[in-house]
C-alpha cells in the first residue's frame, strides 16, 4: 500500500516551498505539503515557535482525518511536534530530534551547522531535552538568514564547508547535521568539498532523513506512545483572537 506523508511547514505564506519535496515521491510514497493559515512568518525565536504551535496542531489533526499516515515538521525548531503527538495517533517527527538520534547511531559526537547565532542557545536546550545533549560537540552558525541562503546558495555552501570543518577539526564532531531546512540539497556538495580537505564524516540533511524515518515507522506499524504523549484534557479554549491582537499591537509588527 502506498504511504502518505504530509510535510507541515509551521509558518504562513510558504506555499511555494512544497515543490522541494516532490523528489522524495515514488511508487510506494506520496508526499503532500501544507503551511499555516495562522501564525508567524519567521520562526527564529521562542515566541515565533509558540505562535506557530496551535495551527501546527490543527494541521496535524486535519491530516489524520484525511488518512495521512505520518507527519514531518519542516523546521529545525521541531515546532509543535510533541504537542501534535498529543493531538493525533499517527507518527509526528521533527527533523532536529530525528537527526540528532540518527547522528548518534553514526558517531560518538555531533556537530550542528545552523544559520545564525540567535538560535544556538535554543538548539542546545532542545538537544538536552531530547536526551542527546551529552553527544553534542558544538553548534556553529554560518551567519546567513533564510532569505540570504535562498539568494546565494553558493555562499551558503562555502560557509557550510568552513563551519563543518571547524566542527570536526576544532570541536571534535564525528557527524555534522545541517541545522536549517533551507540547507536542503547542500549535503552532497558539502560532503564532497570536505573530503577534498581530508574531512570524511557523515553529513546529515535533517528533513530528507526524517521523511525516510517516518516512512520506515509506517512500514513497521509503529507510532509514538500514548503513555508518553496522552490525549490532552482541555475543556475550554478562549481568548486567542484577543491574544493575537495584543501581540500584534507593537508598531514594529504592524509595518
Amino acid at each position: 500500500m502506498k504511504k502518505h506523508i504530509r510535510i507541515i511547514h509551521p509558518a504562513i505564506n510558504a506555499d511555494s516551498l512544497g515543490g522541494r519535496f516532490r523528489q522524495f515521491e515514488n511508487e510506494q510514497l506520496k508526499i503532500s505539503f501544507t503551511c499555516l493559515d495562522y501564525g508567524p512568518d519567521i520562526l527564529a525565536s521562542r515566541l515565533g515557535v509558540a505562535l506557530a504551535t496551535p495551527d501546527t496542531c490543527a494541521k496535524a489533526k486535519e491530516a489524520e482525518r484525511e488518512g495521512v499516515d505520518a507527519l514531518v515538521i519542516d523546521c529545525m525548531g521541531d515546532v509543535g511536534c510533541h504537542e501534535a503527538r498529543e493531538s493525533v495517533s499517527i507518527p509526528v517527527l521533527g527533523p532536529y530530534e530525528t537527526s540528532l538520534h540518527v547522528a548518534g547511531l553514526l558517531g560518538h559526537s555531533i556537530g550542528v551547522a545552523t544559520m545564525v547565532d540567535e538560535v544556538i542557545g535554543i538548539m542546545e536546550i532542545m538537544a538536552k531535552q531530547f536526551g542527546t545533549g551529552d553527544k553534542l560537540a558544538a553548534i556553529r552558525a554560518i551567519q546567513m538568514s533564510v532569505a540570504e541562503m535562498e539568494a546565494d546558495p553558493g555562499l551558503r555552501d562555502q560557509r557550510l564547508v568552513e563551519v563543518s570543518e571547524q566542527l570536526v577539526k576544532i570541536d571534535g564532531a564525528g557527524v555534522v547535521i545541517l541545522g536549517c531546512a533551507e540547507m536542503q540539497g547542500a549535503e552532497k556538495r558539502v560532503s564532497a568539498f570536505l573530503a577534498e580537505r581530508g574531512v570524511n564524516v557523515p553529513i546529515i540533511e535533517p528533513v530528507s532523513t526524517t521523511i525516510m524515518i517516518a516512512a520506515a515507522l509506517v512500514d513497521a506499524g509503529l507510532t509514538h506512545s500514548k503513555q508518553s504523549f496522552p490525549e490532552p484534557r482541555i475543556n475550554q479554549i478562549a481568548g486567542y483572537d484577543k491574544l493575537a491582537g495584543l501581540i500584534r499591537g507593537s508598531d514594529r509588527w504592524n509595518k
